[in-house]
């Protein structure tokens, strides 16, 4: 399933980033839906397979607009998930799915 916002061209690419501070600083001023070739997954998909995977877990920090933090809270518990939970499933989905 494409992103709806495909047909608006090309998105550019992710750069590469010599230091963690160099990529900090690119995406405290970039949105993710405006870099990088990413595609939508149902929630469909994302809550049947959430259960799937069961290994270790290590914590991330990741800064995101508030508006796409509500979107996403709103959208887990409308399936009954935490959001932290539907985060790191739609992640996996639209990595795997980029790479088969």
């Amino acid at each position: 399933m494409k992103d709806a916002r495909a047909g608006k061209g090309r998105r550019r690419a992710i750069p590469r980033f010599r230091t963690v501070e160099e990529e900090s600083a690119f995406w405290d001023t970039q949105s993710p839906l405006d870099v990088g070739d990413w595609m939508a997954v149902p929630y469909e998909q994302v809550c049947e397979d959430l259960g799937a995977r069961q290994g270790a877990k290590r914590a991330v920090t990741l800064r995101m607009e508030r508006e796409l933090l509500d979107r996403l809270k709103r959208a887990a518990r409308h399936h009954g998930l935490r959001y932290q939970a539907l985060a790191r499933e739609i992640l996996w989905q639209s990595l795997t799915r980029r790479a088969e």
